[in-house]
């Protein structure tokens, strides 16, 4: 388990750009001194345990860094938003047909506005949102327990509906969660919907999800929150003040809360590097002569920042160039304002290497460039201990990180990994993935639009977690190509108008929105059950999450069943022998009620036991024949049959062979096709190979365990480079 331990204060460097007023993160060393920040007249509007945000000038700066008492203080950091036939896809329209309504559960939705003159948000011509709190506009009418921003009500939205969106995202994504259409209608029918227009920033997103608990909890309702949006700063491991402020409010509420955030869209798009520091020799004027990580800065950019964290205790200088020259010296556990002697492509430069955590040494480059111009190469070279994992990331702007290995000896590569950040990195933030779950649709006009694709395959550009003591994602759910609703104001093309209003777009924040429904109806059924876990025994992936699909791709009707029935399903596997049988098995948690176990291959009856009280696990062994067969579970209850589970099952007359050279996996054919994936031992995959005809062969990039997937078997293989 990771365990944050306070080491001491941590004053963010952001805040040597000095734009005031500042809106804060504050961590205090005990809750104690929540009084002390009151007595000196700092104004706090959202705390927590040890945790508080507040606005404060730069007055109220110089006071708080001399306290002994604050253990953080951090900028707000900005975020950024990521922006039918998926409901088929999650074998959700039968659940919505019975259970569509989240009556009992408060349903808030964290965005950057919304417009509420669509038709789609009216029933009975009144709002179907029961409030509003607008942060960014200044009024007298402040909501409850704050003291800033607009409160809208219900009365106020049906007499004249604000329009408070002008990018269209809030408005698309409220449509897929609660909108009202006969075809593409959100998942909820009924609830209690309300809506938080953010300050694009960390505050605005804590102050808001403080703002709905506080609801929930008058109310005594579960809440479910959508949080379509995100940011790239950090270590990416769950462990910013952000998220642990997040993780105190949910912990510490009297009622249940699932924060429900999109994984982000960055999959492919080099906004992460990562590997070791190798030896060097800072003497040689060669930028490539010690550690590099090159970033190829965008021209579209006018500030660009680098994160990079190493371990704390190893030993880095730092030194920065623009197209392969240095133009600095040797900076080490500095902060600086550079603002002269400068490429003429850069303006100034902000520079702060010190220690973040106690696990992490923080190197942050804030880069301020001078108007137009082209795409440069910027160079930090790291030189100090050898073999210090670093990790770096372009936390804002869209320059990315080059894959130059194979002209620099000692560069640090981008990864294709690492990419989810606060607060969908954070393990009490359910984070959702993307999948197609559409690759064509006709416009209003009637043109047929094709963008090719395999159904049930992640996206690609879907943002890859960590697989450590959590998963992440969490799941995958519909992403690309979601009919749902467009703002008045948003400019649309014409390809993706679907109807009146409706048009087809794309990103984890659909897949965010959807995860929100599914996990508000799981709830209306039973607040009591963990929910989160039923989605997860119900999901293609439950016994191999990977870091691109989490648990994979929820079934929401046999999730429904498993929390209808208050049997906590713990486990459901199948595992195919070589010699042809079929094991079957499962796992029942905590039973209230008797019944029948009855298992289904494909449309036959294989297997029915009574349901044992107390802790039990089953199986049973099947000798199907040659074929794909799926495997279903259902209790059989009073007189009522719910799906439980499901697999399936790839069952071929020979066995894929699989030879381990020691440094390569052989693979030799059977004469059947099949697909090969190999995946590292974080459950990274590193391999795809299609195998029929003639032998092939992997190689790893090191050494280590690996595991190989083919059909339904995974053998675990020790390689040596």
């Amino acid at each position: 388990m990771f365990v944050f331990i306070l080491i001491g204060i941590y004053i963010d460097p952001l805040f040597n750009l000095k734009v005031e007023p500042y809106r804060v993160l504050i961590e205090l060393s005990d809750s104690l001194f929540m009084d002390s920040l009151k007595s000196i007249g700092i104004n706090i509007e959202t705390e927590s345990g040890r945790f508080a945000t507040a606005t404060i000038t730069q007055d109220y700066f110089d006071i708080l860094k001399s306290r002994d008492y604050i253990v953080r203080l951090e900028m707000a950091k900005p975020v950024e938003f990521f922006n039918d036939k998926g409901k088929d896809a999650i074998n959700l329209i039968p659940v919505i047909s019975i259970h569509g309504d989240a009556e009992n559960v408060i349903v808030g939705i964290i965005d950057q506005g919304i417009d509420l003159s669509h038709p789609g948000f009216l029933s009975n011509g009144r709002s179907i949102f029961s409030g509003l709190w607008d942060q960014t506009e200044n009024s007298l009418s402040p909501p409850l327990w704050f003291d800033y921003g607009r409160w809208y009500s219900q009365e106020d939205i049906s007499q004249k509906p604000p329009d408070l969106d002008d990018t269209g995202h809030g408005t698309a994504i409220s449509g897929t969660i609660c909108g009202r259409d006969s075809v593409y209608g959100g998942i909820l029918k009924e609830g209690n919907f309300y809506f938080v227009k953010i300050i694009p920033d960390e505050m605005g997103v804590i102050d808001g999800l403080s703002f709905l608990v506080n609801l929930a909890e008058s109310l005594n309702l579960p809440l479910v929150v959508n949080m379509s949006l995100g940011h790239r700063f950090g270590p990416h491991d769950g462990q910013t003040l952000f998220e642990r402020f997040i993780k105190d409010m949910v912990d510490n509420s009297t009622i249940k809360v699932y924060p429900v955030a999109s994984a982000g869209n960055y999959g492919g798009s080099f906004i992460h590097a990562g590997g070791l520091t190798t030896f060097g020799d800072s003497s040689f004027l060669s930028i490539d002569s010690t550690s590099l990580l090159l970033v190829n800065l965008s021209s579209e950019d006018s500030i660009t920042c680098i994160s990079i964290y190493y371990p704390e205790g190893s030993s880095q200088s730092i030194r920065l160039s623009m197209n392969n020259s240095y133009f600095s010296d040797w900076f080490k556990d500095t902060v600086l304002f550079i603002n002269s002697g400068l490429p003429s492509q850069i303006d100034s430069i902000l520079f702060y290497s010190g220690s973040y955590t106690q696990y992490y040494h923080q190197v942050l480059v804030v880069i301020f460039k001078n108007p137009g111009g082209f795409n440069n190469y910027f160079g930090i070279n790291l030189f100090g201990d050898i073999g210090s994992r670093v990790d770096a990331w372009v936390s804002y702007g869209k320059s990315r990180f080059i894959n130059a290995s194979g002209i620099y000896k000692r560069v640090i590569p981008p990864e294709d990994r690492y990419q989810i950040g606060p607060p969908g990195s954070s393990p009490v933030v359910v984070t959702a993935g993307a999948f197609t779950s559409r690759t064509a649709w006709n416009t209003i006009t009637g043109e047929q639009v094709e963008k090719g694709g395999e159904i049930y395959e992640p996206a690609v550009w879907t943002s890859r977690g960590r697989m450590c003591d959590f998963v992440k994602p969490d799941f995958l759910l519909p992403g690309r190509y979601i009919v749902s609703f467009y703002s008045g104001d948003e400019s649309v093309s014409p390809d993706l108008i679907v109807g009146s209003g409706l048009y087809s777009s794309y990103g984890t924040s659909y897949s965010c929105a959807f995860l929100t429904g599914v996990i508000a109806i799981l709830l209306s059924l039973d607040r009591e059950r963990d929910v989160i876990q039923a989605l997860r025994v119900s999901s293609s992936l439950f016994n191999n999450p990977d870091s691109i699909s989490g648990y994979g791709i929820p079934d929401v009707e046999a999730a429904a069943g498993i929390v209808s029935f208050g049997i906590a399903l713990q486990d459901f596997g199948v595992k195919i022998e070589s010699s042809g049988w079929v094991k079957v098995y499962w796992r029942q948690g905590s039973v209230e009620n008797e019944g029948e176990w009855v298992l289904y291959r494909d449309t036959l009856i294989v297997f029915r036991t009574d349901v044992v009280q107390g802790q039990k696990d089953y199986s049973f062994k099947d000798l199907p024949g040659i074929g794909r067969h799926i495997y279903k579970l259902y209790l059989l209850l009073d007189g009522n049959m719910e799906l439980k589970a499901k697999k399936e099952a790839d069952v071929y007359s020979e066995d894929l062979k699989v030879v381990n050279r020691m440094d390569h996996i052989l693979f030799l054919p059977s004469g059947e096709r099949a697909t090969v994936r190999i995946y590292n031992l974080i459950g990274e995959k590193v391999g795809e190979i299609l195998i029929q005809d003639v032998p092939k062969t992997f190689y790893p990039s090191s050494s280590g365990i690996y595991f190989v997937r083919y059909r339904s078997t995974i053998k675990k293989v020790l390689l040596v480079k």
